[in-house]
C-alpha cells in the first residue's frame, strides 16, 4: 500500500520524467525497482481514497515524519565532550 501512495503521490505532485509519465509507467518502475506486484494498484487507490479513521496518506506521513526527525536530530546541539587532564 505504501508504494501506492509512492507512486500515486509522484504522478500527481508530477515529479517524473518532467510530469509526462503516466501512472503506469510509474507503477511499472516501482514494481520492478522494489520487486513487488502492484497489479492492483488501482484498486489499491481506491481503497486509500476510502480510508476514514487513518489519514490518506499514512504512508507519507510517517516518512515525512521520519525524515524531519532525521533532519531535527542531526541539526540539534552536541556540546563536544571534553577530555580530563590527568
Amino acid at each position: 500500500m505504501d508504494l501506492v501512495e509512492l507512486a500515486y503521490g509522484l504522478y500527481f505532485t508530477r515529479r517524473v520524467n518532467g510530469g509526462k509519465a503516466d501512472i503506469s509507467d510509474i507503477v511499472g518502475w516501482l514494481e520492478e525497482s522494489f520487486n513487488e506486484d502492484l497489479s492492483q494498484a488501482y484498486r489499491m487507490f481506491i481503497d486509500i481514497t476510502r480510508r476514514k479513521n487513518i489519514s490518506l496518506t499514512k504512508g507519507l506521513d510517517e516518512m515525512r515524519e521520519a525524515i524531519r526527525g532525521h533532519v531535527e536530530e542531526s541539526l540539534r546541539y552536541k556540546p563536544k565532550k571534553t577530555r580530563s587532564k590527568t
